[in-house]
């Protein structure tokens, strides 16, 4: 008798070892997940406020774009009217918007490649995420759920005599009417 309180005393330290284990694995695990979120997220405001930036430019070359569309009217008005000096300071004023454009476009080319890289940092990171938490998830339910399960149809067996698993919610609600007569 002495020797079985000392196995199940061994037993059940063990078990506290384990479960200590588990505990510290689960807490070093909602950490990385922890890290992990923080570093997506970082990653995600850095895309978004690219993404602000690359908006804010399609606004410039759109009301770039339209001046210089009035600049051509205007221009082939002073063409009809042959008015010179209005032509030349349109003609100018066509050239500074073109240049204008041109910087635009470029600045939006170098932004486009900057948000791609950006898109792809935070995909690599909200997947590190994703497999972080599935981790965590693989480490969390097993301790309190798996072994429930497992007992459960060890204890029910016998009393419901059911022949096949598929069969055990009919043989459950056979088993209670006979318990009762």
């Amino acid at each position: 008798e002495a020797k079985k309180k000392e196995e199940a005393k061994k037993a059940a330290e063990k078990k506290k070892q384990e479960d200590e284990k588990r505990a510290k694995q689960i807490k070093e695990q909602k950490g990385k997940v922890e890290k992990a979120k923080k570093e997506a997220n970082s990653a995600k405001q850095a895309l978004d406020k690219k993404t602000g930036e690359l908006k804010k430019l399609s606004e410039r070359l759109i009301s770039s774009t339209s001046k210089f569309d009035d600049l051509e009217k205007a221009l082939d008005a002073a063409q009809s009217a042959k008015d010179l000096k209005k032509e030349e300071r349109l003609l100018n004023d066509i050239g500074n918007i073109e240049n204008e454009v041109k910087k635009i476009k470029q600045e939006e080319s170098k932004l486009k490649s900057e948000q791609s890289k950006l898109k792809g940092e935070f995909d690599k990171k909200a997947s590190v995420v994703t497999s972080e938490e599935k981790k965590l998830a693989s480490l969390t339910p097993a301790p309190k759920e798996a072994p429930k399960k497992q007992e459960a149809p060890k204890v029910e067996a016998p009393k419901a005599a059911a022949p096949a698993p598929a069969a055990k919610g009919a043989a459950k609600t056979e088993a209670a009417p006979a318990a009762k007569k």
